[in-house]
């Protein structure tokens, strides 16, 4: 599997493999994340379930057999500046699902950040920002903190 061709797609898709494999559990949340990421290529016609299933197995099956740090020296000048900030979104969104941040699952994404050479400042406040996105106590607590009328949006974009 070392010698598998890499595409910008099936890059996403091992991205994600590593995100979701690194606890060694993978949450119904985080497998909605990635039937949800790939599953509308079906639904574009872009892949068919068949092909949809082997993507997702190929990715798995190539994080299994390759370090990350691997996979990143050969993935990182495939993928344009944008493919790679898409990849940090997601593995973000992904992260955060389940509710709960593990501190392997931080270890990916910062071995990520660091290849794909993204700015702290910006990660941060994408982190902020799918915080937010995937806080549903929100909807419980109307007490919440993010619920009050002085909550500043702009500040999940400010520099720390």
């Amino acid at each position: 599997m070392e010698d598998e061709a890499l595409t910008p797609l099936l890059a996403l898709a091992v991205a994600m493999a590593y995100e979701i494999r690194v606890d060694k559990k993978t949450s119904p949340q985080e497998k909605g994340q990635l039937i949800a990421l790939f599953g509308k290529l079906v639904e574009m016609e872009t892949l068919n379930e068949g092909e949809l299933h082997a993507l997702i197995h190929k990715a798995f099956s190539y994080a299994k057999n390759n370090s990350v740090d691997d996979f990143l020296l050969k993935a990182t000048p495939l993928l344009s500046d944008n493919q790679r900030l898409a990849i940090i979104i997601n593995l973000y969104d992904t992260m955060q699902s389940d509710g709960h941040i593990k501190k392997g699952e931080q270890g990916i994404i910062q071995k990520f950040e660091e290849a794909f050479s993204i700015e702290r400042n910006l990660t941060a406040g994408i982190k902020k920002f799918l915080m937010l996105k995937n806080d549903t106590s929100l909807f419980i607590d109307v007490s919440h903190p993010l619920n009050s009328a002085f909550f500043d949006l702009e500040k999940l974009f400010a520099k720390e």
